[in-house]
């Protein structure tokens, strides 16, 4: 009997509460038409229980709020700035990001590339490539291709630490040989070589050259730094776009001198007319402190340059063409061959140009 009454309960209450429901939607849609309920309509409209339409809501939930916050809480006021948004304001020129640039040799200047070490050509510490630049003055009475002073700016190709970006006014001492002495700061000699017989200076521009350096900066303690590279005067504009244009084609042959002061071979076939050009370098593998490998490039200006080398070598060969008529090329090849690094400088002589 219980159990009947219980039910027949529930379900009076439940008409109530769709009775209520029913209520409250007529009265609210008939309201919506003349004016929006009023806050003491709401709450004279019971849902359930006692909790008027005003109680039961996203804000307020009538008796349940003693058990649980409201589901969206109390309205917070939002402070926004003020800003009228202009939609066809310009949003400028948009720039890509530009890789460092390449020093390249100018045509017709005196350049040239090679390695530098700290501590001593017996045992460095670390090697790196460099390209140099630079401008002489006066008449020479040696073979050299210096006239009496020249200066040297110097930037490392790929990394490393040059403690010698400017040389200063090196002044001709001797037969092919530089220097400046400046008391308590630093203390500079080049000296120059002929690669060999067959390369003569006079006709290739180019030669061998051999740097040291020792600093005394104040509070740094001394340090030392050796250079070992190939310096010439590069051929000119005028001369490189009449080799170009006629499709010349030209073999050079020459060497390298490594830190080990080894002297790999290195050659060279050159297409000037389509500004192309292969090598080999340590050609039948003859030194054994030198890489052997081959590669093959492209020109531009007097420049040349390649990191299309041989399988198992990483790195690359860059230099340019010196002397009238592209008679010479120097340049430095920078590799890892191996699991071991090596920056050689070398100069090579035309052979047969056609």
């Amino acid at each position: 009997m219980n159990t009947i009454r219980r039910i027949r309960s529930v379900h009076i209450a439940r008409r109530s509460v769709l009775s209520a429901l029913g209520l409250a939607t007529a009265l609210l849609a008939q309201s919506h038409a003349v004016a929006a309920a009023s806050q003491e309509q709401l709450e004279s409209i019971k849902v359930y229980d006692g909790v008027s339409i005003a109680q039961d809501s996203t804000s307020s939930w009538g008796p349940w709020t003693e058990f649980e916050a409201p589901a969206a809480g109390p309205t917070a006021q939002l402070n926004l700035p003020k800003f009228t948004p202009d939609f066809y304001r310009s949003i400028g020129v948009l720039t890509p990001s530009q890789a460092p640039a390449i020093v390249e040799c100018a045509a017709g200047s005196l350049c040239g590339f090679g390695a530098f070490v700290t501590g001593t050509a017996e045992q460095p510490s670390a090697v790196h490539s460099f390209i140099t630049q630079g401008s002489t003055t006066g008449e020479s009475s040696t073979p050299a291709i210096l006239g009496e002073t020249v200066r040297l700016t110097t930037s490392a190709l790929a990394g490393g630490t040059n403690l010698m970006p400017d040389s200063g006014v090196l002044t001709l001492d001797g037969i092919n040989t530089y220097s400046r002495n400046t008391a308590g700061v630093a203390s500079v000699a080049l000296s120059l070589q002929q690669a060999g017989e067959a390369l003569d200076p006079r006709e290739t521009r180019a030669m061998f050259a051999n740097a040291w350096m020792q600093s005394y900066l104040s509070g740094s303690g001394n340090s030392a730094q050796m250079m070992l590279g190939a310096i010439g005067v590069t051929t000119t504009a005028p001369d490189m776009n009449a080799l170009r244009g006629s499709g010349a084609t030209a073999t050079y042959t020459g060497l390298g001198i490594d830190s080990q002061t080894g002297k790999p071979r290195v050659r060279m076939n050159v297409d000037f007319g389509k500004s192309s050009f292969s090598m080999t370098f340590n050609e039948g593998g003859a030194v054994s402190t030198s890489p052997t490998f081959t590669g093959s490039g492209t020109i531009s200006g007097s420049n040349f340059t390649t990191t299309a080398l041989s399988a198992g070598t990483t790195g690359f060969a860059r230099g340019a063409f010196t002397g009238s008529n592209a008679a010479g090329a120097i340049g430095v090849a920078d590799v890892t061959q191996s699991g071991t690094h090596t920056v050689t400088p070398f100069i090579a002589g035309r052979l047969t140009p056609q």
